[in-house]
């Protein structure tokens, strides 16, 4: 049943419920185009390159991590710029607990282990984030005409990528998963299954029992079949990045933006900007990474770990001081959010708090707003 604030919610006009409701943008992916508002530096923030998005907790970096990602590949599959949104740290807080720092091959890894997840993406549907990228049927089939673009000289590096960054994205569970919500009648029994993938024979099992081999089912059986190959541990960080690169060229992608955002809410860095700055300072401090053509790193970090960066040795103040951006909210900015938020909750009936909050004041950091003014 619904409570008394529910109701009353409901008699104003809030029939998608509270509008101010939830704190994370990560929630609200479906609403957040609508009620999305440019702050000043945006332009430069979504540009093709590297950024450093600096703002207070609360002050909108995920919600612009969120706008970029909905507006690029794999969400928006006409755009020709992969995102790769990295919001889970775990791995490098892991690597730095049990190693005492990080290296810039730790960063590149971490990196690359959601790139391929990501890219991965471009070809065939993943159960664990169709929650912000719903399968249709016109999506379906651009996957699988990409798919059968790739060449074979990508395929083979595409599963080199997938087994040396995430493996478990071609075990048999994994794929048996995959396949099945391409072809409903696709029924082998899991011994049957399993054998064809550990004795690489994928493509033969598929070639007989689904009606429509090709496109995405040809690419995940290759990625099995042409899964030989000897890992070079030579290769540097830049290098791996470079494949990874390639792949996603021969995806027919021109460039990759890595956003990285969150790291003040991961439980081991939350409220200790040293430590946020200490996951990403490897990367920070390698300019041959930041700078790298066709990749764009766009960091959305919390105000306190800006003074703690640039006082680093391994980072290059001039660099970071270009890169850096501080998102401010003004009055006009908080009154068009507000204003936007009251609409879309509200399918169009409120289009402002003013005849709803007589004599009612709000503060908004430091500054005293007097609502039925607005």
């Amino acid at each position: 049943p619904k409570s008394d604030f529910e109701y009353w919610l409901q008699a104003l006009g809030f029939d998608l419920g509270n509008p101010f409701e939830n704190v994370e943008a990560d929630q609200e992916r479906a609403f957040l185009p609508e009620c999305f508002v440019e702050v000043d530096g945006y332009e430069t923030i979504k540009g093709n390159k590297t950024v450093i998005a600096f703002a207070e907790r609360g002050g909108g970096k995920s919600t612009l991590r969120i706008e970029l990602a909905n507006q690029l590949a794999p969400i928006s599959f006409s755009s020709t710029i992969l995102a790769v949104e990295c919001t889970d740290f775990g791995l490098l807080v892991a690597r730095k607990r049990s190693s005492g720092i990080l290296t810039i091959e730790d960063l590149v890894y971490f990196l690359l282990h959601r790139g391929v997840q990501i890219l991965l993406c471009m070809f065939s549907s993943d159960p664990t984030l169709q929650e912000f990228i719903p399968e249709t049927v016109s999506l379906r089939q651009q996957r699988d005409v990409r798919a059968s673009r790739l060449p074979i000289p990508s395929r083979i590096r595409l599963a080199q990528l997938i087994r040396n960054y995430y493996p478990s994205l071609v075990n048999p569970e994994s794929l048996y998963s995959r396949i099945r919500s391409l072809e409903n009648n696709f029924a082998p029994s899991l011994r049957e299954f399993n054998d064809a993938v550990t004795s690489q024979r994928l493509r033969e099992l598929l070639t007989n029992t689904c009606e429509n081999f090709g496109g995405t089912l040809e690419l995940l059986a290759d990625l099995i079949d042409y899964s030989e190959f000897v890992k070079d541990k030579n290769i540097t960080p830049r290098e791996q990045l470079l494949s990874f690169l390639e792949v996603v060229h021969d995806a027919e992608l021109d460039r990759v933006h890595f956003l990285l955002d969150r790291l003040d809410e991961q439980q081991e860095t939350a409220d200790d900007p040293k430590a946020q700055v200490d996951i990403i300072e490897p990367l920070l401090a390698d300019l041959t990474i930041l700078e790298m053509q066709g990749v764009t790193f766009k960091f959305f970090l919390p105000r306190e770990t800006r003074d703690i960066a640039l006082s680093r040795s391994t980072v290059r103040r001039d660099r970071l001081t270009d890169y850096a951006i501080t998102v401010e909210w003004g009055r006009d900015l908080l009154k068009q959010l507000l204003d936007k938020r009251l609409l879309i909750y509200s399918n169009r009936q409120v289009h402002s708090l003013s005849p709803l909050c007589k004599n009612i004041s709000i503060n908004v950091r430091g500054e005293t707003l007097e609502l039925d003014t607005w």
